[in-house]
């Protein structure tokens, strides 16, 4: 492992930041710009690109807060066998990270301002002030969610309807076609799949969290528990997808089940494997599942539009 002194200042913020954990952030955009496209042929590529900045800003931000309060709280240790992070490290000081997020919400809520008054209205003004609440209080504030068995609930609304359905009203906030429960449950496919991921990193991280009194599902379920209700979140993604694909008679949107038996042997793995650092591979692996499935869906929305 590297020592604090061979990373340079760009390394540390990566670290802090995690790109690559973005891929939950952008991936509902992209389902939510595509399923307003087929429903709509409404396409308006700045909303698009500021709506992909404010989610990513968010996610970033919420990664900072995750590493500055565990930093903080003394979740993060030796012992940890996620990624390292960077205050822990000594790479950074509580005090730039810190800085770090109240910055990216900052950013966030201003292009938020704009995306409210360029047509998305109260709707995006609801959703846009939720979703920052939510970034801080995941994991701090005076009830981290994080902490209290509630990341997997999270992070299946708000990288599943929130994201897929707000993306999708931004670029037509004035058509009926969208504005439908169905519309917006349908980001649960992509819900299910964060759910997913957050009960990974628990997963991997559940003998040290019960140590530090953090109470997440892994903590309650126990391992064996824990590895199932992944697959099971895995299973109700692929169902959501075959679901919707024959209520709305798009069976383009089938191709996304292509992409779970691609990644048939990650599953195995997060089975059956041990719990240890190699775990991370099968976080990142489900990630890039998440990714793929976004861009095959979304395929098959443009196509079918």
């Amino acid at each position: 492992m590297k020592t604090s002194q061979q990373y340079s200042t760009l390394q540390a913020w990566m670290l802090a930041t995690r790109p690559k954990t973005l891929f939950a952030g952008i991936s509902p955009v992209f389902l939510g710009i595509a399923l307003a496209y087929y429903f709509t042929q409404n396409f308006n590529l700045l909303i698009a690109l500021l709506s992909l900045v404010c989610v990513v800003l968010m996610q970033i931000g919420t990664n900072l807060v995750n590493d500055y309060f565990d930093a903080a709280d003394g979740i993060d240790d030796e012992a940890r066998l996620g990624p390292k992070r960077s205050i822990h490290l000594g790479l950074l000081e509580a005090k730039q990270v810190k800085r770090g997020y109240q910055i990216c919400f900052v950013l966030a809520f201003f292009i938020g301002l704009y995306l409210i008054f360029t047509g998305g209205g109260l709707i995006i003004a609801a959703i846009g002030l939720s979703s920052l609440l939510m970034a801080y209080l995941y994991t701090g504030g005076p009830f981290p969610l994080s902490r209290y068995a509630l990341g997997e609930v999270s992070a299946a609304f708000f990288f599943g309807p929130i994201a897929v359905w707000g993306s999708a009203y931004l670029q037509a906030p004035d058509a009926s076609e969208i504005m439908s429960l169905s519309h917006f449950l349908y980001g649960l496919g992509a819900g299910w799949v964060s759910a997913a991921i957050m009960a990974i990193n628990n997963l991997r991280d559940r003998q040290s969290d019960n140590s530090k009194n953090k109470y997440t599902l892994a903590v309650f379920l126990g391992e064996s528990k824990a590895r199932l209700l992944v697959i099971l979140f895995i299973l109700l993604s692929a169902m959501w997808n075959l679901f919707y694909a024959f209520s709305w008679q798009n069976y383009g949107l089938l191709i996304s089940l292509i992409a779970t038996i691609l990644f048939f042997k990650n599953w195995v793995f997060i089975l059956r494997a041990p719990i240890e650092h190699k775990m991370n591979m099968a976080l990142g692996k489900t990630g890039m599942y998440l990714f793929v499935c976004a861009l095959l869906t979304s395929a098959a929305f443009i196509a079918g539009a």
